[in-house]
């Protein structure tokens, strides 16, 4: 109970028996004591105060209801659609785990493929590198030398540039190995000395020049005149054949691409075989 509320009582309370009172002293009489009348007045402006008062109060107290109830309808609203975005994302989830179970299938097979490519060019890159340096007939490939290196020294696959590059190189290869060329190169002679001269080959087996056979040297990158040169029968052949210029004409070939002509080299000939029988 307030304050107001209890002034209020005894004011009710007074003007009871004030009223008592007066109805038993003013019997007869028409006139009403001035103080009574504002008693009478100040209670019912108070009590007037009180009911604005509480009026007042219950409407405020209706409005933060209302505010409450919709702060808590909006805080209901986020937490469904939270709910509803938490549902979204571990469907999302879901679907990326069998997603991404398919495609690291699709990897651990492709790297399978990668793995067994990257093999399979190793050893054709080799095995290419080997024969050419090998080869004479890489004098006359001077590209090979740019492109080989380059596809060598990857870790990885090489560029499909590089493997174009290569597969030129490999096709040229293949066509100049079924050709009779010539040209300029450096020859040692049996005195070590080295000049410029006109070099006949054979396809990857056989070289001549001035009328002999030449052995090359892939650690030097060039040739080299035989210390001792095969048979007449055998010069014969390869000087016809050097002379021509067109037609066709039978040449010895060296399929071991210098052995057999190293080994026919230390044939004996008939003097040396009349010399070895005394």
């Amino acid at each position: 109970m307030t304050k107001r509320s209890v002034i209020f009582l005894l004011a009710l309370g007074v003007c009871v028996a004030l009223l008592s009172g007066r109805v038993v002293q003013a019997q007869g009489q028409d006139a009403k004591p001035a103080v009574f009348d504002r008693l009478l007045d100040k209670v019912k402006t108070m009590h007037d105060e009180d009911n604005k008062v509480n009026r007042q109060r219950e409407q405020e107290f209706i409005q933060q209801r209302n505010r409450q109830q919709a702060l808590l309808e909006e805080q209901r609203q986020k937490y469904q659609r939270l709910e509803d975005t938490v549902e979204s994302l571990e469907k999302e989830f879901d679907d990326n785990e069998v997603k991404l179970a398919g495609l690291e299938s699709i990897y651990e097979q492709r790297a399978g493929n990668f793995a067994e490519l990257k093999g399979v060019m190793g050893q054709f890159v080799a095995a290419l590198h080997n024969q050419l340096s090998d080869s004479m007939l890489s004098l006359h490939l001077p590209r090979w030398r740019d492109n080989m290196p380059a596809a060598e020294a990857h870790d990885g696959l090489p560029e499909v540039g590089e493997i174009e590059s290569l597969l030129a190189v490999f096709l040229e290869y293949i066509a100049v190995q079924a050709e009779s060329l010539r040209f300029n190169a450096e020859v040692l002679d049996t005195g070590g000395e080295s000049r410029l001269r006109e070099v006949v080959t054979i396809g990857p087996f056989t070289a001549i020049s001035e009328g002999g056979f030449l052995a090359y040297l892939p650690e030097q990158g060039q040739f080299a005149e035989l210390k001792r040169q095969p048979s007449a029968r055998y010069l014969s052949l390869a000087q016809k054949y050097e002379q021509a210029t067109e037609g066709f004409h039978a040449a010895p070939l060296d399929p071991s691409r210098g052995s057999l002509l190293s080994l026919l080299s230390y044939a004996p000939t008939l003097e040396e075989r009349v010399r070895q029988g005394g």
